[in-house]
């Protein structure tokens, strides 16, 4: 391999030198051509020269025309509302007889709510009485989420039957975050009469608050 890249070395320096060889006589009897003759004249000058321009006066400048036009605001009466005077209803006496007040004129019952305590148990006993349907369907139906938000463990969630009244039964227990107690909640939602029975105590006397309940349940008649 290596000799056949000196024999191609050679080669092109062969070629270099007949190059050389046939192109040398004929520089040496190369001679410059004589330069053609320009006829000498007058020099032109460039570039022309013409008239001066005509010059104009400079343009009036004007001020900015801004047309101001005066803030339009729409003015509306104004309504003055008419004070409402409340006039005094019907009177209203607690259960226990602690306190008598009228109430004012036009007022609605939302809602009446009873409390008890049972000492011997540790028990609460609240009953509550909601005469319009649509807010006694919506505390039913929100129950076990609050109680779940609290913390609470559903135990029970059905639908049962008092006495021909469609009624929905939820017991759960939850821990008290004060005293460290487990808390039992017992609850039967009556609809119709819209009447809500509840029944919470420890959960070690679970069993006295499924009497306590079944008491509420026997002796309870609607109107």
């Amino acid at each position: 391999m290596r000799r056949r890249s000196v024999e191609v070395t050679l080669g092109f320096i062969a070629l270099a030198a007949v190059v050389l060889i046939l192109v040398a006589p004929a520089a040496s009897q190369w001679q410059p051509l004589p330069s053609p003759q320009v006829p000498t004249g007058p020099a032109t000058q460039y570039p022309p020269s013409y008239p001066p321009q005509q010059q104009y006066p400079p343009q009036q400048q004007y001020p900015p025309q801004q047309q101001q036009y005066p803030p339009q605001q729409q003015q509306y009466p104004t309504q003055q509302q008419q004070p409402v005077t409340i006039q005094p209803g019907q009177a209203f006496q607690d259960a226990l007889g602690r306190v008598r007040v009228n109430v004012p004129a036009g007022t609605m019952p939302s809602n009446a709510t009873y409390s008890f305590m049972l000492p011997s148990a540790g028990a609460f006993v609240n009953i509550m009485s909601v005469p319009q349907d649509q807010m006694f369907q919506m505390q039913m139906r929100n129950f076990p989420g609050m109680l779940q938000q609290m913390g609470a463990t559903i135990d029970t969630n059905q639908q049962t039957d008092l006495r021909g009244k469609p009624a929905q039964f939820i017991a759960a227990t939850m821990k008290d975050q004060q005293s460290g107690t487990s808390m039992h909640s017992m609850n039967v939602f009556v609809q119709g009469p819209n009447v809500w029975f509840q029944v919470m105590g420890p959960e070690q006397n679970s069993a006295q608050l499924a009497e306590i309940m079944n008491v509420l349940l026997k002796s309870a008649q609607f109107q």
